[in-house]
């Protein structure tokens, strides 16, 4: 291999790559094994087999090729050449995050897929899938992505310098949490956990430390990212069969038009026949002119007083009723601040929460439903919603419900819970819950008594 080194392009753990012209004065990527590792064995047998990987999955055009290599034991050389890509897609995305549109993003995301599954289908795992290792490719005003640094993965030493190093982008933040542990465990899951975190950078920009149930594919997202591996999707297929579903969602609404303002304008001009796509598109927007109870949150209570209503709403949203949840329970807590409102609505609100939570399939939905129910009935002191509220947690609550709604419960001051022991059959309460609930009563009375001291 003879060739003429430009310039540095970047520098991971292992390798560095250059920008090169070959023989030929093709201006290429060369990515070679640092000096320090030349005489390191299990490094000169990762890297080998990151080439041998490249050319086993050369046929997919979302994959990087190996367009000519070299690995010299005598020399102490082990490099390979590649297309020069034009940008990685950390530096893509957070360059030009505003001016690309969602359905220029889920394109990125499709090809990234289709490598996935062409690998998968090889039975070869990636173990290392993040930004800096997906190249983006512009020709002629198209992006076409490439999967790089399939071979190499990652070690322990690798493991710490990306949690340290500036250059790695929050590279960390895409590696599952069993390759901590073991960092030969990577399985299909490991990968699957990856990409639901590089779906989350593509769509928002953002180090996916933490995932905001705002984001789009929430549903997706949350299970892919799941810290228990049994929790995700088990394989490539039904992880791309969940995002289809999703996507036709989004799709849709991405390309409607709408001359309504607010949510208040939309449901007045369209009570006989609701679109599902346009009405998820305008809770997301949640614009308000004049009051958020006028223009927002009253008309969705009252399109939803019919159950049939929201029954067909959340069919058609699936897990995506999340991002629903958090953009209205936003806007309630705003309400909640504000003057101007009929206080007299508590009982409307608590009643949407209620039926939402005995409609829901989904946990985490369902617990912002119980939290939301709890606060109307036992902050505010509604009776209709203290019965509600009852009536779900003396036996119908969902089980995967019980801990984490006990731990919210144990952060919560609410002035009037002990109106739940006043009504006694407290065993008719989960004793998780019962627990809770008295440490509840018991801190308020604590607090009434230093104030009247």
């Amino acid at each position: 291999m003879d060739y003429q080194i430009l310039s540095v392009k970047g520098s991971g753990y292992f390798c560095d790559v250059w920008k090169a012209k070959n023989e030929f004065k093709k201006t290429v990527a060369l990515k070679q094994l640092k000096k320090e590792f030349v005489q390191n064995s299990d490094y000169i047998y990762r890297f080998k087999r990151e080439i041998s990987l490249l050319k086993e999955l050369k046929e997919c055009p979302y994959i990087i090729p190996c367009l000519d290599m070299e690995c010299d034991n005598a020399k102490q050389i082990y490099r390979y050449a590649m297309p020069l890509a034009d940008y990685h897609l950390h530096k893509y995305i957070t360059k030009y995050n505003s001016g690309i549109s969602l359905q220029e993003k889920i394109m990125i995301f499709d090809q990234i897929l289709v490598g996935m599954k062409y690998a998968h289908e090889r039975t070869i795992i990636h173990r290392d899938l993040s930004p800096n290792n997906v190249l983006i490719f512009i020709k002629d005003q198209n992006v076409q992505v490439k999967i790089s640094d399939f071979g190499l993965g990652k070690d322990t030493n690798s493991l710490s310098h990306f949690s340290k190093s500036v250059g790695s982008y929050g590279q960390i933040y895409y590696v599952a949490p069993e390759q901590y542990e073991n960092i030969k465990s990577a399985t299909v899951k490991s990968d699957i956990y990856s990409l639901g975190k590089l779906l989350y950078f593509i769509l928002t920009a953002k180090n996916p430390l933490i995932i905001e149930p705002t984001v789009g594919f929430y549903g997706l997202i949350s299970k892919a990212v799941s810290e228990n591996p049994e929790k995700r999707h088990q394989d490539i297929n039904e992880f791309i069969t969940h995002y289809e579903q999703l996507k036709a969602i989004y799709m849709q609404s991405e390309t409607l038009l709408t001359s309504y303002e607010t949510m208040k304008q939309y449901t007045e001009n369209n009570k006989e026949q609701i679109n599902w796509s346009e009405f998820h598109k305008m809770v997301l927007e949640g614009n308000v002119i004049n009051h958020v109870f006028v223009d927002y949150l009253e008309p969705i209570v009252e399109l939803f007083r019919e159950v049939e209503n929201l029954e067909a709403y959340t069919s058609y949203a699936k897990e995506e009723i999340s991002t629903f949840l958090e953009a209205f329970t936003n806007h309630l807590h705003e309400c909640y601040n504000q003057y101007g409102w009929p206080f007299r609505y508590l009982d409307d609100f608590a009643r949407f929460f209620y039926n939402l939570y005995n409609i829901l399939p989904f946990t985490v939905a369902r617990l912002t439903c119980l939290k939301e129910l709890w606060n109307i009935s036992f902050e505010y002191d509604q009776w209709n919603a203290q019965t509600w509220m009852e009536s779900i947690i003396r036996g119908r609550i969902n089980p995967d419900n019980i801990e984490p709604f006990a731990e919210f419960l144990t952060g919560s001051n609410s002035k009037h819970a002990d109106k739940i022991i006043q009504n006694g059959n407290l065993s008719q309460i989960n004793p998780i819950l019962r627990t809770s609930i008295r440490a509840i009563v018991q801190r308020a009375e604590n607090m009434q008594n230093v104030s009247e001291f």
